[in-house]
């Protein structure tokens, strides 16, 4: 039997900036007709289910936290079919295995700077750029002729996030938004609660 010489190949795309306008194209060899090759589009098929179901976490998160409590309860619809998801979501956390304090750590300072970039956003009508260069914590960098924040945009995805994480660097960064007097009360109490969290984290973990 003639063997295969041209082998199947499986595009996956890794975005590398939060709004998934640029990233890596990774072409993945697929085996065909062996247990690895079922193996590996199981493990394929897992890892985008994940990665959809995180998307939408991370975006329905993000919008949630915008909303004041006042707008939340003029969209009652909306509160009711949140609450109803309590339970499935309660479940699926017992269900899962328990992070480590550093993965919470993790988790928080993406959530931490996501918020502090919309808020800034939201308070300024400025992008992302203009807070690197104000703020002068990140570093903007010119790439064929564009202004880009390659080191800023690492803290806003966690699978982009460094392995030893500059948490100093995103505290900063918060402190710089929140100094803003133009911020709204309910934009600031909120900003300011995820601060919190993120420092009572990494006490904890320093503690550990």
């Amino acid at each position: 039997m003639a063997r295969d010489t041209n082998p199947k190949l499986k595009a996956r795309f890794s975005p590398l900036s939060d709004d998934d306008s640029t990233g890596v194209l990774i072409l993945e060899p697929i085996i065909t007709g062996t247990i690895e090759a079922a193996s590996h589009k199981d493990d394929i098929d897992i890892l985008q289910v994940l990665e959809i179901a995180q998307r939408h976490v991370r975006n329905l998160s993000s919008r949630l936290k915008m909303l004041t409590p006042h707008e939340l309860q003029e969209l009652p619809e909306l509160f009711e079919r949140l609450s109803g998801r309590n339970s499935t979501l309660d479940q699926l956390d017992k269900e899962l295995p328990s992070a480590s304090v550093q993965d919470d750590v993790r988790q928080q300072l993406v959530t931490l700077m996501q918020l502090t970039l919309r808020t800034w956003k939201a308070t300024t009508n400025k992008t992302k750029i203009e807070l690197a260069e104000e703020s002068n914590i990140s570093v903007v960098s010119i790439d064929e002729g564009r202004l880009r924040t390659r080191t800023f945009d690492r803290y806003l995805r966690l699978e982009l996030l460094p392995r030893i994480p500059r948490w100093r660097e995103v505290v900063r960064e918060t402190y710089f938004v929140l100094a803003n007097p133009d911020l709204k009360p309910e934009a600031r109490i909120l900003l300011e609660s995820e601060l919190n969290k993120t420092k009572a984290l990494l006490h904890a973990a320093a503690v550990n």
